[in-house]
């Protein structure tokens, strides 16, 4: 390839990809009309309606029973699924195959694992 296609070529490149992803577009238009354009934020509106006064009072103890009883029953149920899972490992040759029940059992229990942690944090 001839050197002045290739320096033509490079020294486009890099203004068509910066039209195409349109961050030469807002400044060019106002260019051609000879004007620029000022970019105003958005106006915050205050809602007056909801305030900490309206929100009612929750005890913390109360939330952290009530997560203490989610937690406890979490558990159980991770329990009832950990022994399942075992127990289907132990029926099917899984160095062969690997059930896919058993990789669903599997996501079940991680995801409530995670529950479990994060209701843990508080």
């Amino acid at each position: 390839m001839d050197q002045r296609k290739r320096d033509f070529i490079s020294a486009i490149l890099p203004l068509a990809l910066a039209v195409r992803l349109g961050l030469l577009e807002s400044s060019a238009a106002g260019q051609a009309d000879g004007r620029h354009q000022r970019v105003q934020p958005p106006a915050q509106t205050q809602r007056t309606d909801i305030g900490p006064a309206d929100q009612p009072k929750v005890d913390p103890k109360l939330i952290q029973e009530e997560n203490q009883k989610k937690i406890y029953e979490d558990i159980q149920k991770l329990y009832t699924l950990a022994v399942e899972l075992k127990e289907q490992a132990e029926r099917t040759n899984s160095a062969n195959v690997l059930s896919l029940s058993m990789v669903d059992k599997a996501n079940k229990i991680e995801k409530l694992a995670k529950q479990i942690a994060t209701l843990a944090r508080g």
